[in-house]
Parts: structure tokens; C-alpha cells; sequence
């Protein structure tokens, strides 16, 4: 909710549901939210990440070409800084 980091790696769903949860009892989901969609990079792992994001109303901002941690750490690492500056940009 700070924008503290620039890059959020999703690799399982639960670890989404738990990030709302406790934002929700922390009385900073709205934030938190809009930080995801607005100032953050979201790179997810693949298909069933991608879905349980769009379930919560985000989308991915980098998706790997094959669903394995490696190829998706490089994919944040090569492509963040682009994403990044246009989500900033445009929120601006």
C-alpha cells in the first residue's frame, strides 16, 4: 500500500487470497489494490495465477512464455523496468 517495492511475483494463488486477507484486516485493501494496478508490476506465473488474479479485478504485467519460476524471475528481471515506467506514467 506504500509502494515500497516495485515488482510483486505471483507464483500461487493462495499467496494472492492471503495478501487481500490481510490487507482487509489491516483496513488497507482499497490501497493495497490500487497499488497492484496502478504502481506495482505484477508478474504472474501462468494460466491458473492469471485467472486468480482476474478474479480479484487485476491483470498480469508480465506472464512467462513457460510456467516455471526461473523463466518467470528473468522475465520480471528483463522486463520490469518498461512496465513499470508506463503503469507510473500512466497513473500519473
Amino acid at each position: 500500500a506504500q509502494r515500497a517495492c516495485d515488482v510483486v511475483i505471483f507464483t500461487t494463488s493462495i499467496q494472492l487470497i492471503h495478501l487481500l486477507q490481510m490487507a482487509a484486516q489491516l483496513g488497507i485493501e482499497p490501497e493495497v489494490r490500487a497499488a497492484l494496478a496502478n504502481h506495482l508490476v505484477i508478474a504472474s506465473v501462468g494460466p491458473i495465477m492469471n485467472a486468480a488474479l482476474a478474479e480479484e479485478g487485476l491483470q498480469p504485467d508480465i506472464v512467462p512464455i513457460h510456467p516455471k519460476m526461473g523463466i518467470l524471475v528473468r522475465a520480471a528481471a528483463e522486463q520490469s523496468a518498461m512496465v513499470l515506467s508506463r503503469k507510473r506514467g500512466a497513473s500519473d
